[in-house]
Order: structure tokens, then C-alpha cells, then sequence
């Protein structure tokens, strides 16, 4: 981190001791990009949770439904993409269902978290994060679903975390959302889930520039020593 210069916060959990390995700057409130969206698609099913959707129908009610979109793609370009236009109407959706974003948000344990803003503390996106592997915030279908769009591979996804990928024994599971602004401000930052055996794994990296100098490929090849280290 020192190397490459810039401003840095990360976090670590080991879910199965139940406990944090690393811990650097996790409760500052900072910027954290599109790893936004992974808590937004879990406020989606919330809403639909709401709505009195049955989580066995969640597959084919996602199929049929939207706000001028199918939910499905939605949420897949929203995932996988990162498309920017698919967060926002998925958003207007959750708004328009009634479900009150803030209040839901504070009963999951991450009451900092601003999706509308992109501002969270890393901590509270860990334990968002944990939450949904675990199963305890989200129904079983909803976290088939998510984790499902979470493994799915896309250009350039062998990079930052995702180095740990050829590293990690057969039959291991790796999920993620990275964050990422160049404009205007710089931010280069990866989530991921890792599991294997009885071993889980929840690692979160940003990086900022704070008022070192540094660029986007120095920031990558760090978070990218780090995951190998």
C-alpha cells in the first residue's frame, strides 16, 4: 500500500472464527462505487419480500416484471455489467414498492450505508456482504440468485481480486463486485466472497489518492500484491 502510494481502507473477515484478520480504516465513511450495487440488489428482493412475493416465485417473478424493464435484466446488468442505468431503475423500483430504504438498511447493521450517494463504511459493506452468504438477510432464492450473478465472469475479472481465482483449491467459491471511478476523482476498489471447505472469506480493498501521487495501474497492482500475499 505505502509503494503505490494514496489513501487506503480495507477489511478482512473470517466467517468461520467470526472474526476480523485485517482491519484498516474500515469504519471511515468513504466513496465505494459500484460495490454499492451488491446492497442494492439485495434491498430489490427485500422489496419484493414486501410485496408479498413468495421466494419460490422469485425466479419467474423477476421474468415478468418491471418498471418498463424486466427485473432480470435489470438486475443482471446491474451485476455483471455494472450498468449504471439499470441501478437507477432499480432503485426507483424499491422506492415506488414502498420499502423504506434507511429502516432496512439499520436492521441489516449497516446504518451508514447511503446507496443514493455511493458512501459507506467498509465495515458495514463486510457485514452486508457476510449477511447474504450466510443466508440471514435475504431468502435462500434471492441468495441463489445474487450469488449466482456475483460468480458470473466478465472481461477483465481475472484482475485486482480476482488474481486469488488461480489460486484457490477446485471447487472453490468466489464472488464479487468491484468499484471503479476515473473521472473526476479516482477510486479502484474489489469485494469478493471467498469460501471453500468450512472456510469463508470476506475481503474488501479501496484505494484513494489521498494527497500522495499515484495513478490507477499503481493502485490495481497493489490491491493485486495484496490478494496474493
Amino acid at each position: 500500500f505505502k509503494e503505490a502510494g494514496g489513501e487506503w481502507h480495507s477489511i478482512i473477515l473470517d466467517l468461520e472464527a467470526g472474526r476480523r484478520v485485517y482491519d484498516l480504516h474500515s469504519a471511515d465513511l468513504v466513496h465505494v462505487a459500484s460495490i454499492i450495487k451488491a446492497p442494492v440488489a439485495m434491498l430489490l428482493f427485500a422489496s419484493l419480500e414486501k410485496q408479498g412475493i413468495p421466494s419460490a416465485n422469485l425466479s419467474t417473478y423477476l421474468e415478468e416484471h418491471g418498471n418498463g424493464y424486466l427485473l432480470s435484466q435489470l438486475l443482471r446488468d446491474m451485476l455483471v455489467i455494472s450498468d449504471e442505468k439499470a441501478t437507477s431503475e432499480l432503485l426507483a423500483y424499491i422506492r415506488r414498492s414502498g420499502l423504506d430504504i434507511e429502516a432496512t438498511l439499520s436492521e441489516w447493521g449497516a446504518p451508514r450505508v447511503d446507496v443514493f450517494n455511493r458512501t459507506a463504511p467498509l465495515e458495514q459493506i463486510a457485514s452486508l456482504l457476510a449477511g447474504l452468504y450466510q443466508g440471514k438477510l435475504v431468502s435462500p432464492e434471492a441468495r441463489r440468485i445474487l450469488l449466482g450473478l456475483m460468480a458470473e465472469r466478465t472481461p477483465n475479472d481475472d484482475t485486482r481480486l480476482g488474481v486469488l481465482t488461480s489460486l484457490l483449491p477446485d471447487g472453490a467459491e468466489f464472488y464479487n463486485k468491484r468499484g471503479t471511478i476515473t473521472d473526476e476523482r479516482l477510486v479502484i476498489g474489489d469485494a469478493a466472497i471467498l469460501a471453500w471447505d468450512s472456510k469463508i472469506y470476506i475481503i474488501i480493498i479501496f484505494s484513494y489518492p489521498g494527497e500522495g501521487t499515484t495513478n490507477d495501474l499503481k493502485l490495481t497492482d497493489a490491491i493485486e500484491q495484496v490478494a496474493r500475499t
